[in-house]
């Protein structure tokens, strides 16, 4: 497979307009907005600037779990389950391709942010979505900037901002969730509590150089990892020359083109995701949601009928 189908697969991104108010406030925020627009043109999807929600069951028993987009939140259909139900994860993936079930989180690492950081409830939410049906694939972005190193430092006004992320990104490392699974059960993550809108919440802050040896060796880390690498497809790109990233932030604004300078792409893939995900599933519903052997093989051979989340 060579560079063609990458090529092929950014060209969706050129003159489009985006109706998400993308000057975020904020360095990282802006970084993690470059980097989604870019993912977008890359691998298409659309940008979720709604949340998704993961529900339970109703408390009279009536009605179906369901994840649900914000748009079918606030129709009249589900009005009930709004005020039975009780939310288990609102979650904002950055984005998601409903021709292929496939959701992509994308993050900007580099300088005094060189970790990667995540919250506990990002991470229970695509474990929560992963038991859905169709069988999702739930794909991680990690990209290295060469910005300075106090990034939060950084003056300028975000298309200048922009403008420098094109010129000095350094390589993109994308990976399945089984693998950042196991990157936080066998690496060294640190865990910590931080205060957000009057709300604790649980964080993980994974070390920037895994990812810099993912890129250099996978098999070398993937056996730290427990991680036997024939399970997967491994292969490298280079993103596309003379590629512009074409951004109309608004009807009055003019539209800004940014050519990105190529750098390295890891990209790997489950080799047999079915066989993962239904083992995934298997081991999920036993020890979190407390389902008995009989009911979760029926589950499991039932998997192709069924449309929603068991809990």
């Amino acid at each position: 497979m060579g560079l063609e189908r990458v090529v092929e697969s950014v060209i969706n991104l050129h003159n489009s307009r985006f109706d998400r108010q993308i000057w975020a406030k904020g360095v990282t925020l802006n970084i993690g907005v470059y980097y989604e627009l870019l993912s977008q043109g890359f691998y298409g999807g659309y940008l979720v600037g709604e949340p998704m929600y993961v529900l339970k069951r109703t408390r009279n028993g009536n009605g179906k779990p369901h994840v649900i987009t914000q748009e079918l939140w606030d129709t009249t259909e589900y009005e009930n389950q709004r005020i039975e139900s009780r939310v288990t994860y609102k979650f904002y993936p950055d984005i998601y391709n409903d021709e292929t079930n496939i959701m992509t989180e994308c993050k900007g690492i580099g300088g005094t942010n060189n970790n990667l950081r995540l919250t506990q409830s990002q991470v229970d939410s695509y474990r929560a979505f992963q038991v859905g049906k169709p069988i999702p694939k739930i794909r991680f972005l990690i990209y290295r900037h060469g910005l300075p190193k106090e990034v939060s430092k950084w003056r300028g006004p975000v298309k200048d901002l922009f403008r420098d992320l094109s010129e000095k990104t350094i390589y993109c490392a994308s990976f399945p969730l089984s693998v950042l699974l196991n990157i936080i059960k066998y690496s060294k993550v640190s865990q910590f509590t931080t205060e957000e809108g009057g709300y604790l919440v649980d964080r993980l802050s994974i070390r920037g150089n895994l990812f810099d040896a993912l890129l250099q060796d996978p098999e070398d880390l993937f056996r730290r990892l427990k991680l036997n690498l024939d399970n997967f497809h491994v292969r490298r790109y280079l993103s596309p020359l003379d590629y512009n990233l074409a951004i109309e932030p608004s009807p009055k604004l003019p539209k800004y083109v940014y050519p990105v300078r190529q750098f390295p792409i890891l990209q790997i893939e489950d080799r047999d995701h079915e066989s993962w995900s239904r083992e995934f599933i298997r081991e999920y519903l036993t020890s979190e949601r407390g389902m008995d052997a009989k009911d979760v093989t029926q589950y499991l051979q039932d998997l192709d009928r069924i449309d929603d989340i068991p809990f």
